[in-house]
């Protein structure tokens, strides 16, 4: 059980919430092996959770929506939710993971590895000086809060800044887990240990060698941008804004 005290210091420090990203994963699929995290609650989950109505689970995230300063569109994340109602986010995960009856199976034995799980978070081209224009000249305004999304979203397109421009990340991610990969591409956590396990031997690595993002997905044919996307929307840096 987590003090307040520890919660804000996982909110504060970024290892640390790998860290608990990790114990949680371990926790969930040591008693529900084809089951994964829970990053983002739907109102049936809340539902679940709190023992409500559909009407009062809609109140919960609203609420959480509120201290956040999110409007109703924005997906409550698991932690965000949890740290509102004072709740231990372990408990929540394996709560959520004994409700599913489905999740990914599995490597067949002797058998080959295959990706067929993408994951792509934002769509849609960046916006052109002529579109902002012609909103203006239809009376269309935009207010801040489009404004500082439209930049939150350009900066997880586009993580290394300007492409002219020297890296400026801060946080750049270099090496992947086998428990990521697993919840990125929905897969079986075994399934991903051994595609970890085929890309050292294809690179003549150690065993326990880290992984970097670059190997793997140049390894597995997985789009980098797509799995560094990813990566921010588990650990919540889609914002340079301060957690708490």
């Amino acid at each position: 059980m987590l003090s307040e005290n520890e919660r804000i210091e996982i909110k504060r420090i970024k290892r640390l919430m790998e860290f608990e990203k990790c114990n949680q994963y371990n926790v969930i699929t040591h008693f529900y092996p084809t089951q994964q995290l829970t990053l983002t609650l739907t109102k049936e989950d809340v539902v679940a959770i709190m023992n409500c109505d559909d009407l009062e689970a809609e109140i919960h995230l609203n609420n959480v929506r509120k201290k956040l300063g999110k409007d109703e569109s924005w997906e409550v994340r698991s932690f965000d939710f949890c740290d509102h109602m004072n709740i231990d986010e372990m408990f929540i995960q394996v709560f959520l993971a004994s409700q599913k009856t489905h999740g990914p199976l599995p490597p067949v034995k002797n058998g080959k590895t295959a990706i067929n799980t993408t994951v792509d978070i934002h769509e849609g081209p960046p916006r052109k000086l002529n579109d902002i224009k012609e909103n203006l000249q239809n009376g269309i305004m935009e207010n801040f809060e489009i404004l500082k999304n439209r930049l939150r979203i350009w900066h997880i397109n586009n993580p290394l800044g300007e492409p002219m421009c020297s890296p400026a990340f801060k946080n750049w991610r270099t090496v992947i887990r086998p428990f990521e990969a697993a919840q990125i591409l929905g897969l079986h956590i075994d399934t991903a240990r051994e595609m970890f396990k085929e890309a050292r031997e294809e690179h003549n690595l150690p065993k326990q060698r880290f992984m970097s993002i670059r190997l793997f997905c140049q390894a597995h044919h997985v789009d980098e941008d797509d799995v560094r996307k990813a990566l921010a929307h588990m650990y919540d840096e889609t914002t340079d804004e301060p957690r708490f």
